[in-house]
């Protein structure tokens, strides 16, 4: 028989049979890792759009301006 492993430390489980973390604090850790990458994407996204709302802001003070197209 394979011997479990909490899926964050590595450790050896005990207790249940469908358990995978040894405590609740590497079962936060697991999931706040699992979560930081796609809200890094988010971040990323967000700031670009953030400047380019700058730019346009900066084109367009009063909002009613039209820009011609740069090529």
């Amino acid at each position: 028989m394979q011997t479990r492993r909490c899926q964050q430390c590595q450790s050896q489980l005990q207790g249940r049979v469908d358990k995978k973390f040894c405590s609740d604090q590497c079962r936060f850790l697991y999931n706040n890792q699992k979560k930081r990458s796609a809200e890094v994407t988010i971040s990323n996204v967000n700031q670009v759009l953030r400047r380019n709302r700058t730019i346009l802001k900066s084109f367009n003070p009063i909002g009613k301006t039209t820009i011609p197209k740069l090529y």
